[in-house]
């Protein structure tokens, strides 16, 4: 089922995020079980980086979203780096101090 979501995420229209009625639509979920499973999977891929749920509830895939994924490594002067997940992909990204 994760190939299948991540390319339904793909087929987006501009990487529009996608609401969980409408990925259960889109995948034909219909049993308690099989929205359990689902579930689970958004879950596993929300914390593995590959997804995000946006604040309205909305799941997408962070390169369709202009999101970078990475660590922030912070420094006692208060700025600190955004050093990408993804090697070549950019190089690290300043954060100020506020």
């Amino acid at each position: 089922m994760e190939s299948e979501l991540i390319a339904l995420l793909k087929s987006t229209i501009r990487g529009r995020p996608m609401r969980r009625a409408e990925i259960e639509a889109a995948l034909g979920i219909q049993t308690p079980e099989a929205a359990e499973r689902l579930s689970d999977l958004l879950r596993r891929l929300e914390a593995e980086g590959k997804i995000v749920r946006t604040r309205a509830g909305r799941y997408g895939l962070p390169e369709m979203m202009n999101l970078v994924r990475g660590t922030i490594e912070g420094h006692r002067k208060g700025f600190a780096f955004l050093i990408p997940d993804t090697p070549g992909s950019r190089t690290s990204t300043s954060i100020p101090a506020t």
